[in-house]
């Protein structure tokens, strides 16, 4: 619901990030998903530091909304 009220600009940078951290870690529960992995795929944008930023919050703002449903049980964003 709260994606649903996003602006179509935000909806369109959460969708890009989206898709990278589904390439990264695809169908990999994200309990498995460690700090150092985290760092890294954001490590691998450093060449744009808005974006890594960015990705950064995203992937946090994701992993924090699964853990109160069981998928993980910290945020290693």
């Amino acid at each position: 619901a709260d994606y649903d009220g996003l602006s179509i600009l935000t909806k369109r940078d959460y969708d890009r990030h989206l898709r990278e951290i589904e390439t990264l870690w695809g169908e990999a529960p994200v309990a498995e998903i460690t700090t150092v992995d985290a760092q890294r795929a954001i490590d691998s944008l450093q060449s744009a530091p808005t974006v890594a930023r960015y990705f950064r919050a995203v992937l946090s703002r994701l992993i924090g909304f699964g853990i109160p449903r069981g998928y993980s049980t910290h945020n290693v964003a």
